[in-house]
């Protein structure tokens, strides 16, 4: 059953993100929840709490998925993991923040999110 009440109005569904815990980095992907959220969590599943940052939006509008997806991804991620913020004043802020990652192609298209910080 779908639950938009549920939903946090940015991190949305279709929502994975690479973080680091003590050194290593991991992947997640779910539902973004309200701050006071006491609903269920489903087995399998867990609520994490990411502290907020100014982000980098990197992002390619909707596309065809079948035929452009691996020259869509690759690009937004090229631009993305070697993307110098310190041109503009800012330092990456990935120790603190986790990067996101969006992907709904006919509709948002594709979105690599990372944190930053003044420099």
């Amino acid at each position: 059953m779908r639950q938009p009440h549920v939903m946090h109005p940015v991190v949305t569904c279709h929502t994975g993100g690479w973080f680091f815990d003590q050194g290593r980095r991991g992947y997640t992907y779910g539902l973004g929840v309200p701050d006071d959220y006491t609903g269920p969590v489903p087995e399998g599943f867990e609520v994490r709490e990411y502290p907020g940052s100014y982000y980098l939006v990197f992002y390619h509008p909707a596309f065809d998925f079948l035929q452009d997806c691996e020259k869509v991804l690759t690009r937004v991620e090229d631009m993305a993991w070697n993307f110098d913020p310190s041109a503009m004043g800012f330092a990456w802020n990935e120790t603190e923040c986790q990067d996101y990652q969006r992907m709904l192609p006919e509709t948002i298209g594709y979105e690599v999110l990372r944190p930053v910080r003044k420099g």
